[in-house]
């Protein structure tokens, strides 16, 4: 598959997607949103706390992406506690081996699966609504 061919697929994707009807495109955000917050929270449930007063489950934040792909975004981290590689498989702290605490991909893999299922649904459900 060449770059335009690719370009023109997704532009044709795209253009599916703007002419669902609304109560498809309702349902796909109804899905998104609540996906969101199920992510949200289970992140919020596995991410492990330090001795520090500050924590990155603090900084666990949701908010809207690109509104044409009905993206809702979940961030994890700031400018004073970024969320780093060493977190999640382990690190050195002196001349010590902290091991690692994976929770952020065992979280985004059960979350894909149940999201796919949910929109899969969601636009199912929606779209044999609409045309019956």
């Amino acid at each position: 598959m060449t770059l335009w061919s690719a370009n023109s697929e997704i532009a044709k994707w795209n253009s599916q997607i703007a002419n669902l009807p609304h109560k498809v495109r309702d349902a796909a955000k109804d899905a998104n949103t609540k996906s969101q917050d199920e992510f949200a929270k289970r992140l919020n449930r596995a991410t492990p706390l330090g001795d520090d007063q500050d924590h990155i489950r603090s900084t666990i934040k949701k908010s809207d992406g690109d509104a044409s792909k009905l993206e809702k975004v979940v961030s994890i981290g700031s400018a004073a506690l970024h969320y780093i590689i060493p977190l999640e498989f382990g690190h050195k702290l002196g001349s010590k081996f902290v091991p690692g605490a994976r929770f952020f991909r065992s979280v985004r893999t059960i979350m894909r699966k149940k999201h796919r299922n949910r929109m899969r649904t969601a636009i199912r459900k929606a779209l044999k609504a609409v045309y019956p």
